[in-house]
């Protein structure tokens, strides 16, 4: 008896007392510090549970580097996807190699490209070669809808990339989120 109390004293499952003529073991304190531990652990496992399910995953980019990045993650798509997109001038200003390598890579995959975009000269000539580019989109008067914001749709993803003051890149991962973008994208598309 004396030596499995000791093995499980080795395992800390009871806790030894020694005097100078006997040894006791003891189990209630060992098992009370477990009960405790766990009850300061109970709400961290709780919201790692649910954690994942109700809160968007939020990434940022910083600069052309970190820009490029979250554009390059709409190629993950699956072929003949599309991107849904309020479309702003400042990609091409701020990136023009990049643009041009990301269109070619999205035709390659199939992926349309649908976008609300301004009505100017630049609409104009991509409106002459929409099918070639793998582009359907609306326009709207540039009295209306002249955004320094692009804003992408794909997936269960929303990307936001500013470059007025920096170059700035927000991507939202929520099914909601992105859903409600969709819807909002939708209700603009139908009304122009």
């Amino acid at each position: 008896m004396y030596r499995r109390c000791e093995s499980l004293s080795i395992l800390n499952v009871v806790q030894e007392y020694r005097s100078l003529t006997s040894t006791a073991f003891d189990k209630s304190d060992v098992f009370q510090g477990r009960v405790e531990r766990l009850n300061q652990i109970i709400p961290d496992l709780t919201n790692l549970a649910t954690t994942n399910l109700s809160k968007p995953s939020v990434r940022y980019f910083v600069g052309k580097e970190g820009l490029k990045t979250m554009f390059l993650d709409s190629l993950s798509l699956p072929k003949k996807s599309e991107i849904l997109a309020f479309v702003s001038d400042e990609p091409e200003k701020a990136l023009p190699e990049f643009t041009k390598a990301y269109r070619t890579k999205r035709i390659k995959k199939k992926i349309l490209y649908k976008g609300i975009i301004k009505e100017n000269k630049r609409a104009k000539e991509l409106k002459r070669h929409s099918k070639r580019l793998y582009f359907e989109f609306k326009l709207i008067p540039e009295s209306l809808f002249d955004p320094k914001l692009e804003i992408n749709i794909y997936g269960n993803k929303i990307v936001f990339a500013s470059f007025e003051y920096e170059l700035l890149g927000v991507m939202i991962e929520s099914k909601i989120i992105a859903d409600a973008m969709r819807q909002i994208f939708n209700l603009v598309w139908e009304k122009y």
